[in-house]
């Protein structure tokens, strides 16, 4: 979500906020270390309730797969002079680390929950790891902290336990952005 800058010429309007989006990306790779994203997306954390039971397993599962797959694609299209908006987390979106297509979505049985928490935890600290200095990764530095050890999801317990470390991690890694937003000039 961007800040709306309205009663500006157009042109002016145009260089400020293109000259404004090139800073603010360049001081999201500056800051390695303290901020990985320019925006965090999804906006809101992921507040699915815990996992304790299937009901609850499959429903943040599907949650989990929602909010892994917007985030790894949000890219900040800092480079690009023109229409593109400069909002977005990452300095490239992670296509290496897309969930495979081969899971089931939405799961509704337990073996489906197990493997689509799997792929998430395998996708999610490559995720992490993803870097590129001059911006061909998603992050400036990889995020260390925030990865996820829990054992491999096999029964409902250990799905259970996989999926909470994953809300936990998620949540925290993508609240590692810039405070403010960028912009976006508006009609008055």
């Amino acid at each position: 979500m961007a800040n709306v800058v309205r009663d500006v010429l157009t042109l002016k309007a145009a260089e400020s906020v293109y000259t404004l989006q090139l800073i603010r990306a360049d001081l999201l790779k500056m800051h390695a270390g303290k901020i990985l994203h320019a925006d965090a997306v999804p906006a809101a954390a992921n507040s699915t309730p815990a996992a304790s039971s299937l009901p609850t397993s499959v429903t943040l599962a599907n949650s989990l797969y929602v909010t892994y797959v917007a985030h790894v694609a949000s890219s900040c299209d800092q480079t690009y002079r023109g229409p593109k908006s400069g909002q977005g987390a990452h300095v490239a979106a992670d296509a290496t680390n897309a969930l495979s297509s081969g899971l089931t979505y939405p799961c509704v049985v337990l073996a489906d929950v197990e493997a689509m928490a799997n792929a998430i935890k395998t996708g999610w600290n490559a995720h992490c790891a993803s870097t590129g200095a001059t911006g061909s990764g998603s992050h400036p530095i990889a995020d260390t902290v925030n990865t996820v050890s829990a054992a491999a999801a096999v029964d409902q317990g250990t799905s259970d336990t996989l999926l909470n470390a994953l809300q936990t991690a998620i949540n925290a890694h993508v609240a590692l952005a810039f405070v403010h937003q960028a912009l976006q000039v508006g009609a008055p």
